[in-house]
């Protein structure tokens, strides 16, 4: 099979289930409804939830109740619990490694093909889309992996989730993995990556540039451990690192990320990639003059996001900062009065490590004006 350098990844978002398996975060059913419209809003092509009792609320909320999509273990019952869900969509959990499928009591793996193929199939008939997750991949033999996916195609379903369960993969061998799996089968492809390394981003980036359909992505990259690949940095970086369309709303993803914070309870850094609130502030803005300024802009513009660039007096501040300030307040300086203010500056956040406000930089000028005067002369 061919593989194309750029095409439409699709996000599916599991922050309503493995988000809410982060310690300590439980959403309200509010708080559920709330963001599951954010995410339908921002372009989000499918949200995961699991077996809960808000799962009816949160059907007859959405604009797009075809958006949800049920995860449910192999298991005699799990058939019964998704028609009592209302949800169409269903994503079956099955052990791959021979750890797993040894925990969940399979007697050898032909048995779990064929239990797989008999439910999938059984699942169908009764109305529903089938997919099929891979729990613990990376440690399962990939001829295995291929097996499981063409019984499970077979029986009707129509996607394989590969889920890194322990943390253990790397982009290289993810691009590795997923060129053997699309070579392999014309199965729809999803990447599941766990962040304990921090690569969940490039993770799911590499699964997609070797033929993966879909990212399962969770809001500021809540979930278990580490968490799971941040929905905000895998949609920029697919549109501008890859150029794949993702469909998902640049001015949707901070709103998104600050309701999501909010109901966690789990606060956002400032440096946070796309989301955080200081990625478009500086410490100087590059002049006119300075032959870098190319280089300094950054890959996202603030205009993307409904944002502007600021800057800020600090350590790193240069005159013009200084002049730019003092003008935006009504008032012009002398150069020395400018060198004056920008030392004083200077001194005090190497002390007390705080933004400046207008009063403070009225003060430092005062305080700078005596050495300015005996500069001048």
């Amino acid at each position: 099979m061919t593989n194309q350098a750029a095409h439409c990844v699709q996000i599916h978002d599991t922050t309503l289930r493995d988000g809410e398996r982060t310690a300590g975060v439980c959403f309200s059913s509010e708080e559920r409804i709330l963001i599951a419209n954010s995410l339908a809003g921002a372009g989000v092509t499918e949200i995961e939830v699991g077996a809960c009792p808000d799962n009816a609320a949160l059907l007859a909320s959405l604009s797009a109740p075809d958006l949800p999509a049920l995860r449910i273990p192999l298991r005699v019952d799990s058939l019964r619990v998704a028609k009592e869900s209302g949800i169409r969509k269903i994503t079956l959990a099955i052990p791959t490694s021979p750890d797993a499928i040894s925990a969940n009591h399979f007697s050898a793996p032909t048995e779990l093909v064929q239990k797989t193929a008999e439910f999938v199939g059984r699942a169908v008939e009764a109305g529903f889309a089938v997919a099929i997750e891979g729990e613990d991949c990376s440690r399962a033999e990939t001829e295995f992996l291929i097996r499981l996916m063409s019984a499970a195609q077979t029986a009707g379903a129509h996607r394989f989730r590969y889920v890194d369960t322990p943390g253990l993969l790397d982009p290289f061998s993810t691009f590795e993995i997923f060129t053997r799996l699309r070579a392999e089968s014309d199965l729809a492809l999803e990447i599941h990556a766990h962040n304990d390394l921090g690569m969940a981003t490039a993770i799911s980036l590499a699964a997609a540039r070797a033929g993966a359909d879909s990212i399962a992505t969770t809001v500021n990259g809540l979930g278990e451990r580490a968490g799971h690949a941040p929905l905000e940095e895998v949609a920029l970086a697919l549109r501008h690192v890859q150029g794949d369309c993702a469909g998902i709303q640049s001015g949707a993803l901070r709103p998104l990320s600050m309701l999501v914070a909010k109901a966690s309870g789990r606060a956002i850094s400032p440096n946070k990639a796309v989301v955080g609130t200081a990625i478009f502030l500086s410490e100087s803005a590059p002049s006119q003059s300075n032959c870098c300024t190319a280089k300094r802009s950054p890959l996202l513009d603030p205009a993307e996001f409904g944002c502007s660039h600021q800057v800020m007096l600090g350590k790193y501040s240069e005159a013009h900062d200084i002049e730019r300030f003092f003008q935006e307040m009504g008032s012009r300086v002398s150069p020395q009065e400018v060198q004056g203010v920008l030392e004083q500056v200077q001194h005090h956040y190497s002390k007390s490590k705080a933004a400046l406000s207008s009063a403070d930089l009225w003060h430092l000028r005062n305080l700078a004006a005596p050495l300015a005067s005996q500069s001048a002369h």
